[in-house]
Order: C-alpha cells, then structure tokens, then sequence
C-alpha cells in the first residue's frame, strides 16, 4: 500500500473517534434526562475532565514553550545570524498566551454569568487568584 493510500485510510479514523466521543457524551446526557435543561447540564458535566484536560495542557505547552523562548534568545545573543529574533518572541507570545487561555475563559463564562465557569475550568483561573471571584 502506498503512503498516500495508507494517509487516506486512517484519516477517517480520527473523525470517528471524535465522533463517537461526542455522542457518548450526548447520549449519556439524555438517558436519565426528562426536559431540555437536564441534557444540558448532562452534556457540561460529562464534558468537565475534557475542559480540565485542555487547561492543564495549556499550562504545561506554555511553561515548555516559555523555557524554550528563553533557550532561543541565549542562542540569538550567541549567534545572532542563524537565529533570528522573531523565533524567540514568538516562542514568547505563545507560551505567555497558553497560560493565560485558562485564566480568560474563567473571566469570559463569568461575565456570561455561566454558573461553575467554562466547560471544565471552574476549579482554575481567576477563582483560585486572591481577590477572585467564587
């Protein structure tokens, strides 16, 4: 088989995956579900470990990014013409903004007025910070 064919083969499989974890979830919510609220709050709650999953991730890709910004910018210092200096900036802007999303999703369900915060992000973020909001 070639690696076209063999890319084409296993593309439908992530769509599946994401599929069926969706309709799990769905269909969890509506099997004790009676009105339209219900499946709602069944469909957040069951997407909760989802949400903190995608927060720890973010704080973990942006300290790793963060640190390797700061490793970029001693090999600028060091060899200025192989390393441009818009590599480490932008290592920089992502790290910073990866560990901030948690936080402004926290600050955004909020000032929704969403009970419990984003999908997953009610334990993280401006909550937890002192003066925040509980």
């Amino acid at each position: 088989m070639s690696s076209e064919k063999k890319k084409y083969a296993f593309s439908w499989l992530k769509y599946f995956g994401v599929f069926a974890f969706v309709a799990c979830h769905i269909g969890l919510a509506f099997a004790d579900a009676s009105s339209m609220p219900e499946v709602v709050s069944g469909v957040t709650s069951g997407l909760e470990p989802a949400g903190k999953l995608m927060a720890g991730f973010g704080y973990t890709a942006g300290i790793g990014s963060t640190i390797a910004a700061i490793f970029k910018f001693q090999a600028h210092k060091n060899n200025p013409t192989q390393i441009p200096i818009h590599t480490p900036i932008a290592l920089l802007a992502i790290g910073l903004s990866l560990i901030a999303t948690p936080g402004i999703v926290q600050v955004v369900a909020g000032s929704a007025k969403l009970s419990g915060g984003g999908a997953g992000f009610s334990g993280i973020g401006v909550s937890s910070l002192p003066g925040g909001t509980k």
